[in-house]
């Protein structure tokens, strides 16, 4: 009986036939390489805020602490934009983006981050100070504030990531942004929920390193204001 050698590379034959298997797997080992990394450069830039608010107990100073975490969520937004912008490229230069994203987006981000800040400190502070004896009431109403400051935050770095604005018009389109895009708007509520909910099940570490993840997903959910931003505000900048 004759030996049948055919099937003998019959393994390679398919790779070699199928090239889209290999180009698959590099986009998943990019993408995956790309959110761990954002996501750590992420956590770097954050890190002298993370500690002093794990260090101190509803300090006053809490407010700079938090302020100085936008900066850092605006770098992080702006990284997944560009990469996103790139076709999910698998030679995207993240590190220099993310540089590039902190140096270019900090001084518009920090005009406004202590102002949300301040609200968030007294809310937080409120609630932790009060605990169980916390009004039903006043927690309805500091979640529904809560929700719509970090609503319109939300906005705010996705804008100032892709355009410049002078900072009392960055206000008013997040504000544009959250009224006339409220499908994205409940959308972007939903992944903020979800988020919340996951939080503790993941634990805080993978929590951050999972950042980059939940920027990139939102960032997909609000990609089409960006193309309104710039044809209803185009010709007043």
């Amino acid at each position: 009986m004759k030996r049948n050698n055919n099937n003998k590379y019959s393994l390679i034959n398919n790779n070699k036939n199928n090239p889209n298997q290999m180009i698959l797997m590099q986009k998943v080992i990019s993408n995956l390489y790309f959110f761990t990394i954002a996501s750590m450069y992420f956590i770097i830039s954050i890190l002298p805020a993370i500690f002093w608010l794990v260090t101190t107990q509803n300090s006053p100073l809490d407010i700079i602490a938090i302020g100085f975490i936008f900066p850092g969520l605006a770098a992080l937004v702006s990284c997944n934009l560009k990469f996103i912008e790139s076709g999910n490229d698998i030679q995207f230069p993240v590190t220099k983006k993310f540089i590039e994203g902190y140096k270019n987006n900090f001084f518009d981000v920090i005009k406004f981050s202590f102002i949300v800040a301040v609200p968030i400190y007294l809310i937080l502070a409120n609630v932790n100070f009060f605990g169980e004896d916390t009004a039903t009431g006043t927690i309805v109403l500091s979640t529904i504030f809560l929700s719509i400051l970090i609503l319109i935050t939300t906005y705010k770095i996705l804008v100032v990531t892709k355009f410049s604005f002078k900072t009392f018009d960055l206000l008013r389109v997040a504000i544009y942004c959250l009224i006339m895009h409220f499908t994205i708007t409940l959308k972007i509520l939903a992944t903020y929920i979800a988020v919340f909910f996951i939080w503790p099940w993941l634990g805080d570490a993978l929590f951050l390193f999972s950042t980059s993840v939940i920027s990139y997903f939102i960032i997909k959910i609000a990609f089409p204001i960006y193309e309104d931003v710039f044809q209803t505000y185009s010709k007043e900048n």
